[in-house]
């Protein structure tokens, strides 16, 4: 029995329930019940009674619940100690970037932080947002900045930014007049989406299907440039909440008059843990920079 299968363990204890355990874990519940069962076979133990409302300690199951409880808090007591001890003695900071995420970022957010801190050495990882949000709550990040919502439970915003969501036009679009147009306006143009899956995403392309707007354009974050170079151009026009108005000369905003959207991203560390004085340093920058933004 490892420490992965008592995290799993405990999660299921937690919620009674296979499906809300999984969603704690970042896992599907398939998964989750694979693994349990894995467990009980290695064990010889029938540790859950799973029933149409959930799933209930045995008696075997109860009997090891405290002592797997007691070893978890003691090992992420260590885990917690290891890191801090890390952070301190290589002034090394780890931060996860959710796709999407340093588009509303103010320029230079994370040049000028460490360019004024030569000697805090780091490293960035850029992830999917549940996978960025699984990261911290393993503890392998220091910090990561995640889109909203995120488990409250688990992670604990330091600072957040927030920007409201505006169609970008090129300035020789037939849009690039108006100060503001309906969804139903659309239809026909060539339009840009990205090809993640956030809650945003899902609002946007069903307001679109409600108006009879077509998305034509399915790119990723990373063809950021390509996004540019068709909007700028009047090629295409694209949805956007972060600052590609200032990456070009020649695009402008222009309100989206029935889409109330705002695209909202948190820095977050785990819930409860204590932090390291980088990560706390970074923490009171980020305040600052995205407080000035706002």
């Amino acid at each position: 029995m490892d420490r992965t299968q008592i995290r799993y363990f405990l999660a299921v204890c937690r919620e009674k329930n296979i499906s809300k355990a999984a969603a704690k874990l970042y896992l599907s519940p398939q998964g989750l019940n694979k693994a349990i069962r894995a467990l009980e076979k290695e064990l010889g133990l029938t540790l859950f009674e799973r029933g149409r409302f959930g799933a209930e300690l045995t008696e075997s199951g109860q009997r090891l619940y405290e002592k797997a409880r007691r070893f978890a808090a003691q090992y992420e007591a260590f885990e917690e100690e290891v890191s801090l001890i890390q952070e301190e003695a290589n002034s090394l900071l780890t931060l996860g970037i959710s796709s999407g995420s340093g588009m509303v970022l103010p320029d230079g957010f994370f040049g000028d932080y460490f360019a004024q801190r030569p000697g805090v050495r780091f490293r960035m990882y850029s992830f999917q947002s549940n996978v960025c949000a699984q990261e911290i709550v393993s503890r392998r990040l220091n910090a990561g900045l995640c889109p909203a919502p995120f488990d409250a439970a688990q992670l604990e915003s330091q600072a957040c930014v927030c920007s409201k969501l505006f169609l970008a036009v090129g300035k020789r679009h037939r849009l690039a007049g108006r100060s503001s147009i309906r969804m139903e306006e659309l239809k026909g143009e060539n339009l840009i989406t990205i090809d993640t899956v956030t809650n945003n995403q899902g609002v946007i392309r069903r307001q679109c299907s409600l108006n009879g707007v077509s998305p034509n354009l399915i790119l990723s974050p990373a063809d950021r440039p390509l996004t540019v170079e068709l909007v700028a151009r009047g090629i295409a026009v694209t949805f956007n909440a972060g600052n590609i108005c200032e990456l070009h000369p020649d695009i402008c905003r222009v309100e989206l008059e029935d889409l109330d959207l705002a695209q909202e991203f948190h820095i977050v560390t785990l819930r409860g843990a204590k932090l390291g004085e980088v990560t706390q340093d970074f923490i009171d920058y980020a305040k600052e920079r995205l407080q000035a933004k706002q």
